[in-house]
């Protein structure tokens, strides 16, 4: 009981301390780049950790899968690529 205890009170730390930075420290970060380029970055951070959680079960993608996945993946380095243009505020 006493294992189970100390395993739950870690887990809240680690959802009130951890996540709470991770999601304060994101949403700080998107707010410095454009909007296109931030919506990329966190569709490239959820198809990273589909496909991470994929090869950990040892399990493969579906064929309709990859084709949306080659998509994210191209749209990320186009974003990427491009020039970045004046931020809001900023002027011309």
């Amino acid at each position: 009981m006493l294992a189970l205890l100390s395993g739950l009170g870690m887990a809240v730390a680690y959802g009130a301390l951890g996540l709470t930075l991770i999601t304060v420290g994101t949403q700080w970060g998107v707010t410095q780049i454009e909007a296109g380029r931030a919506a990329v970055i966190i569709v490239t951070e959820l198809f990273v950790t589909v496909f991470s959680a994929s090869v950990i079960m040892a399990s493969t993608l579906e064929s309709a899968e990859i084709p949306i996945d080659a998509k994210v993946i191209c749209a990320a380095l186009i974003e990427g690529l491009r020039k970045a243009g004046p931020r809001l505020g900023e002027g011309s």
